[in-house]
């Protein structure tokens, strides 16, 4: 089945433009932001995993972790003339729902940021007082704390994303709030720190940081 070409898979069809809706990497470490645009020409399934590939002038995307069944491929791709026609209708509201009321109390008087020079000690204050406020429950407070610690100023020897991601995880989180506020933003700094590879090799050893990591939770 390797090399087998389809017409189409999902809405993607030979000769049609189409944007990155979702940031991506592909096998050989080159990494697609959302927004970009190209046309490709044909549709194969390659691989062990059989992974749907897109081909386009002069380039060829396996989609890492990407499954050929049906929707899949609208997660990452959209197509803009589609888009002109069939404007997306307004998104249902739906409920929100808000985490179960913490008793543990709101942290107080924070550490403030330091952005001239990296404080490591600050830094780790920071960090615990970040997921002091998630297990308090103000969720909101916690990720607009989080970013000022993200501009620090971190050596280049130091990913920034892993750093932090890492020192999340360490954090003992009591509260239901607190660990799901805790595993979106971990997750999500990995995901960054992986994403700012520069070749297939520095990818893959990201990759195994990132294992390795997740293994001593």
């Amino acid at each position: 089945m390797d090399g087998q070409r389809f017409k189409q898979i999902d809405h993607l069809m030979p000769g049609t433009r189409v944007r990155v809706i979702r940031t991506f990497q592909d096998a050989n470490g080159h990494v697609y932001r959302e927004g970009e645009e190209f046309v490709f020409e044909y549709v194969t399934l390659r691989g062990p995993k059989l992974l749907p590939t897109l081909h386009g002038p002069g380039i060829e995307i396996p989609l890492n972790g990407v499954e050929p069944r049906q929707g899949r491929l609208r997660e990452f791709f959209t197509v803009p003339a589609e888009d002109k026609k069939q404007p997306a209708p307004p998104a249902p509201k739906l409920p929100v729902a808000q985490p179960a009321a913490s008793s543990v109390p709101r942290p107080a008087n924070a550490p403030s940021i330091q952005i001239a020079k990296m404080d490591w000690d600050l830094y780790h204050r920071a960090v615990e007082y970040a997921a002091a406020l998630a297990d308090s429950g103000d969720l909101a407070a916690a990720t607009e704390y989080l970013d000022q610690i993200d501009k620090m100023p971190f050596p280049a020897e130091c990913p920034r994303d892993s750093q932090i991601a890492h020192d999340l995880q360490r954090c003992e989180l009591t509260t239901e709030a607190g660990r799901a506020w805790q595993m979106k933003h971990v997750e999500n700094l990995y995901r960054c720190y992986v994403a700012g590879s520069t070749s297939g090799g520095d990818a893959a050893s990201r990759l195994t940081q990132v294992r390795q990591w997740l293994g001593k939770r």
